[in-house]
């Protein structure tokens, strides 16, 4: 059975994203089988971007190499607004901006989605999960939504559960999630871990366990962020065959370790 996008399939779990409003939308996500559609000002904007020309500001990142940008361009996210406001003196040719914990690629990527509003035809999953902690400590919310969107999109049993714990730990990091969420804190974490690992090895497939969110994420109720990732995840759970969901947790257990906020575990309660 065809898990593609765009599939009848897909569309009846939700996995793929929502149709997009580009009059009111200033963000999207790319279909694979598809270019972004760009207007005429974002495409002359990214050009100059790509070419290098008209630059006023310049980073250098960790790997050594210099990247060139537009303040004008850049300052509509929170970010760089603070860091390039007032009179600023770096971002010169003599004195560029250091950036540290990231690559000329990674800055690149993340500009392109400034310029244009969509992310790379061609992003990985590893440079996908490493734009979203990027959006995580700069704090670069649309940026979230479109990686987090991307991540729900592209699900597969490889990568699954490295995918549900770095969306969680990010998204029940944000202040907004943490006065929104309604899971509630477990009170003994090694309890929580074995548990977890007990119904998961245990469960002859997932389709047949019962979340202990299914009654709070009702659709008259309205969700967080994090409530809506949720709900898409375990859709595409129930997609997998036990067979496939035992392997992806034998194979990803050691993931789960990284999971920072233990209320992300009721998912598979």
């Amino acid at each position: 059975m065809s898990l593609s996008t765009g599939s009848p399939l897909r569309r009846a779990f939700g996995l793929d994203p929502p149709p997009v409003d580009r009059a009111n939308s200033t963000s999207s996500v790319t279909d694979s089988n598809k270019s972004p559609r760009i207007n005429f000002l974002a495409q002359h904007l990214l050009n100059l971007f790509d070419e290098g020309k008209e630059c006023d500001v310049l980073f250098q990142l960790d790997d050594g190499e210099i990247v060139g940008a537009h303040k004008l361009i850049l300052i509509s996210v929170e970010f760089f607004r603070r860091m390039l406001g007032g009179n600023f003196r770096e971002g010169t040719k003599d004195e560029p901006i250091r950036l540290s914990g990231l690559t000329a690629r990674e800055m690149r990527l993340v500009f392109r989605y400034i310029y244009t509003g969509n992310l790379e035809e061609s992003l990985t999953h590893k440079m996908a999960l490493r734009l979203l902690r990027l959006s995580q400590m700069w704090l670069f919310s649309n940026l979230r939504r479109s990686v987090v969107e991307w991540a729900l999109g592209n699900l597969d049993k490889k990568t699954c559960i490295l995918t549900f714990v770095n969306v969680s730990n990010v998204l029940l990091s944000s202040p907004e999630e943490k006065a929104m969420i309604r899971i509630p804190p477990e009170r003994s974490v090694a309890s929580k871990g074995a548990r977890l690992f007990r119904a998961m090895s245990a469960s002859s497939s997932y389709s047949r366990s019962k979340p202990a969110l299914e009654a709070t994420l009702d659709e008259g109720s309205q969700m967080s962020e994090y409530e809506r990732f949720l709900k898409r995840y375990r859709s595409f759970l129930q997609t997998l065959a036990t067979r496939d969901f035992r392997k992806a947790i034998r194979e990803q257990a050691n993931e789960l370790a990284r999971i920072s906020d233990y209320r992300a575990l009721e998912a598979f309660a």
